[in-house]
């Protein structure tokens, strides 16, 4: 199950931020550590969009509660391609 294999990822630092990712954490004002609790943290994945360049689109709370969603690919890694 994908929703299983972001929390694993997660849990075992195996969770990369694109440049893009970054960049929109910056703008955003989220912390990198905010996107890997949420990601160890999921509660809800869904397919992306076509044209959203990521494969799933995964929901979980950062260290305050709120919901953070990350557009990401699974692959060896969890590569988090965008945050929002």
């Amino acid at each position: 199950e994908a929703l299983q294999e972001v929390r694993t990822l997660a849990r075992e630092r195996k969770c990369v931020l694109t440049g893009h990712a970054r960049q929109r954490c910056v703008e955003r004002r989220i912390m990198h550590g905010d996107v890997f609790r949420a990601m160890r943290h999921a509660s809800d994945i869904r397919a992306s969009d076509a044209e959203a360049g990521s494969d799933w689109t995964v929901t979980g709370a950062d260290f305050d509660g709120d919901d953070l969603t990350a557009g990401v690919v699974i692959s060896n890694t969890l590569l988090v391609i965008t945050v929002f």
